[in-house]
């Protein structure tokens, strides 16, 4: 029997009106569910600065490490000390409806489930 699910991968700039300002890549390596709540499992955070990651895995439990972030014209490559975690192409979007999506965040921090909006 084969089991599918659904993941993602979350990009972010968060500028200089941010409480911080860094890059984020966010991997999702699952949908899961727990006592009626929904949402992704994150199994991988890479951010640019020392006090997202401090601030993610103390007050959140999130798996945050450092990366190197290089953004470019349409393109951002995301590089760990050990090599080229990622590489994504994107253009100028066009026309486009915003709408809000809002689902629960999974994560663990020693032997407790972590759940959190988001």
């Amino acid at each position: 029997m084969a089991c599918k699910t659904l993941g993602g991968v979350y990009l972010s700039y968060y500028g200089s009106g941010s409480a911080l300002e860094y890059s984020e890549l966010i991997i999702i390596g699952a949908i899961a569910g727990y006592q009626g709540k929904f949402g992704g499992w994150v199994t991988h955070i890479y951010v640019d600065n020392p006090d997202s990651v401090a601030g993610g895995r103390e007050i959140w439990g999130l798996p945050k490490e450092l990366a190197e972030f290089s953004w470019e014209a349409i393109a951002l490559l995301c590089v760990k000390a050990i090599g080229l975690l990622c590489s994504l192409n994107y253009g100028q979007q066009g026309f486009g409806w915003r709408q809000w999506l809002g689902a629960f965040g999974f994560s663990g921090k020693d032997s407790n489930l972590l759940i959190f909006p988001g």
